[in-house]
């Protein structure tokens, strides 16, 4: 399998590209700096036996994100990109958490849509999996925990309203049902003529959304295969460990894609 892995420097990205590598299949990294591998005993592994692969550049760069999927073609052939960009936020006491850019996944997932190649006769479309959040949509929001709820509503809103846009672009690519009202910043974050600039709606056809519950880093330990999933809302879930999302999208989307294919999955444990 050959895969492109944008925002995969950490987190999910990461542990996802080395549990593909190490069984064998091909990453290509777009890397806003390729260094952050360097002293990364196991992936310089990966690259010297030519398995990983760097491309310099930025997703929020159009033309740089079209340089990766073209370049991720090896002898014509790419079988998925795995979009997991994610910023390392910064605590405001007036808005919460916030990232920089305001728009940082919606606008780097937004040029993955504009630049998405469709199926051809001899080439399918490469499947796209999108790694969200849960607690986005009013639905989501309604069945968190208590507890959860002022991190939700007031700590991670201005994250959350980003990756509410990056999946409002998604669900217009494949002509998906939106289940509510837009949110107000998406002119904002995606620019006037967001729908314009892409093509008609239903031309992404091989899309999985996963919203995992809060994010943990959890132990040192392999993941276990330790979660539950679901196409509805969860109610009351509290927490994941990033290693087991990433369990999840190797061993359970990738691997059985027929089964997930055209869905928003929830996962936590």
């Amino acid at each position: 399998m050959y895969v492109l892995a944008i925002g995969a420097s950490r987190n999910i990205g990461y542990l996802s590209s080395l549990r593909l590598l190490g069984e064998g299949h091909t990453v290509t990294f777009l890397l806003r700096k390729p260094a952050v591998f360097d002293k990364d005993s196991k992936m310089q592994q990966h690259i010297k036996e030519g398995r990983a692969k760097i491309i310099s550049g930025d997703a929020t760069i159009r033309t740089d994100v079209q340089k990766a999927l073209t370049e991720a073609r090896i002898d014509g052939q790419l079988d998925a990109v795995l979009f997991s960009v994610g910023g390392a936020p910064s605590f405001s006491p007036s808005k919460g958490f916030v990232i920089k850019p305001p728009n940082l996944c919606s606008s780097c997932l937004y040029n993955v849509l504009v630049s998405y190649p469709e199926a051809t006769p001899t080439s399918p479309q490469p499947k796209l999996i999108v790694i969200s959040a849960n607690g986005l949509t009013k639905a989501s929001h309604a069945t968190l925990p208590f507890l959860l709820k002022p991190l939700f509503t007031y700590g991670l809103h201005v994250p959350h309203v980003d990756k509410l846009a990056m999946e409002r672009a998604a669900f217009h690519a494949a002509k998906w049902t939106w289940p509510q009202q837009d949110p107000k910043e998406l002119t904002e974050l995606l620019g006037p003529n967001w729908q314009k600039e892409m093509k008609p709606p239903g031309y992404l056809t091989e899309l999985v959304i996963i919203r995992p519950s809060l994010l943990l880093d959890g132990d040192d330990k392999p993941a276990k295969g330790d979660y539950k999933t679901t196409l509805e809302e969860f109610k009351g879930v509290y927490s994941i460990p990033r290693k087991e999302v990433a369990h999840f999208v190797v061993e359970g989307v990738l691997k059985n894609w027929e089964q997930w294919r055209g869905n928003v999955v929830k996962i936590s444990q």
